[in-house]
């Protein structure tokens, strides 16, 4: 069939932060967003790690939605041995040789292959997985980045934080950005750093600020109003990410918080405490019953557990038990995000200097001062956080509209939009898939 006879669009999408709520919202904000745009003549291809729950979260809708693992498995075969040299060789097979590679691997690369060949374009979606933790993630993108040049395809990536990264990342790295068509960041950390190695770059915000994921409030009601409802407040801590010189600390700082909790909660007899998973086997859970453990009797019974990466949790509904909450405690990046965005008060806690990167610019960007790192001065900084909170429930993060208003002048700086012409960011960057493919 001629390109110009196609009577859908074709689309690769690589999202590998799966089985998380934050990262979860991310994909499917951009899976509506494309069916807006297309309607059912579209066609995505979706490169992920947990293929069953990707499928479970995209099998309504109305498009064709392909999900797949083989690039990740591909990549494991050798990332197992962590020999990073063998890696790279690998890749490089699989951007010269996928034929003569889908012999000896399966079937699957060879749908790898043709979904590169025929794709309209690829989008990295965002996340903050790019850095020194999840290093299978680069030749991941290597790959990505090498079949697009290898077909002529658009590539760009959307709402990233990049960073931190190590002396060899950042030898490995440049030369994959460098041909990646834009780099959209969620923050200013890493932005210098881009623009130094010749990359074209933007700064914007999380993708999920700039779509609004259709939500059935009715069913919101049935499955949820229990939990939205009642007033209550949030609690989200996992410590995959903490440094064992660190745990005691993290120890005195649940103590800290569960007595905040009882304190509160006495003045308030209505207020339930939701003990909330982000990810599954992630700790979130542990962490949260060790914090009710501190906790008498009385406030105990008040705890409810809530596992939000269950996918029969409708998105809206994880957002409204967000925003409806007195404040929020944890150390997740997307809960603070989903809190400031909405101008409830969030104490973010950060383990290491992956969430110092994500938590401190998000709280910037809001002008919040509830962002404090694990370290001597953590329990000062958090026992003046509780205290304001417990002078009165009014106490808000500071409104993020005058700083939206700013992010919008950068980009329009940034891609050379006249400034005169006020234009919506959500339509920017709809405006920009648009012209990659006018390009084609």
């Amino acid at each position: 069939m001629a390109k110009g006879d196609k009577t859908h669009t074709d689309i690769v999408i690589f999202s590998v932060g799966n089985l998380n709520v934050g990262d979860n919202a991310i994909l499917m904000s951009w899976l509506y967003y494309y069916r807006n745009l297309y309607g059912e003549k579209c066609r995505i291809t979706i490169y992920g790690a947990e293929v069953s729950y990707l499928s479970e979260l995209t099998c309504d809708l109305p498009y064709k939605v392909i999900v797949s693992n083989v690039l990740h498995r591909y990549i494991w075969e050798s990332y197992s041995s962590l020999d990073y040299g063998k890696v790279e060789t690998a890749v490089s097979e699989l951007i010269d040789q996928v034929e003569a590679i889908s012999d000896r691997f399966d079937y699957a690369v060879n749908a790898l292959n043709r979904s590169f060949r025929h794709t309209d374009f690829i989008h990295i979606v965002g996340g903050g997985i790019i850095n020194n933790k999840w290093k299978d993630v680069h030749f991941m993108i290597m790959a990505a980045v090498g079949l697009a040049e290898k077909y002529g395809k658009k590539i760009f990536m959307t709402g990233q934080t990049i960073g931190p990264l190590d002396e060899d990342d950042k030898v490995r790295l440049p030369p994959v950005f460098q041909k990646v068509d834009l780099i959209d960041l969620r923050d200013h950390s890493c932005e210098q750093y881009l623009k130094s190695c010749g990359c074209n770059v933007q700064v914007t915000m999380d993708d999920v600020l700039i779509h609004t994921l259709p939500c059935d409030q009715s069913q919101i009601a049935i499955e949820l109003g229990h939990l939205i409802e009642t007033p209550h407040i949030n609690l989200c801590f996992q410590e995959w990410a903490l440094k064992e010189e660190d745990r005691k600390r993290y120890e005195i700082v649940k103590k800290e918080t569960a007595a905040f909790l009882e304190w509160y909660c006495s003045r308030h007899n209505d207020v339930q405490i939701n003990i909330m998973e982000f990810m599954p086997l992630d700790q979130d859970m542990k962490c949260g019953r060790e914090i009710v453990g501190y906790l008498n009797d009385e406030i105990r019974n008040r705890c409810r557990y809530v596992c939000l990466a269950n996918t029969n949790f409708l998105w809206g509904g994880v957002l409204e038990i967000i925003k409806t909450a007195r404040f929020n405690i944890g150390t997740r990046y997307h809960m603070a995000l989903f809190s400031l965005e909405n101008n409830v008060s969030t104490l973010s806690i950060v383990l290491d200097d992956y969430y110092g990167v994500k938590l401190g610019q998000i709280h910037k960007l809001f002008d919040s001062d509830g962002c404090i790192e694990l370290n001597a001065d953590a329990d000062e900084k958090i026992e003046k956080w509780m205290k304001r909170r417990s002078e009165t429930e009014e106490t808000k993060t500071k409104s993020p509209d005058s700083m939206k208003n700013q992010k919008l002048e950068n980009i329009n700086e940034i891609i050379n939009v006249c400034s005169v012409q006020k234009v919506n960011l959500k339509n920017r960057i709809c405006q920009l898939i648009q012209f990659f493919l006018a390009k084609k």
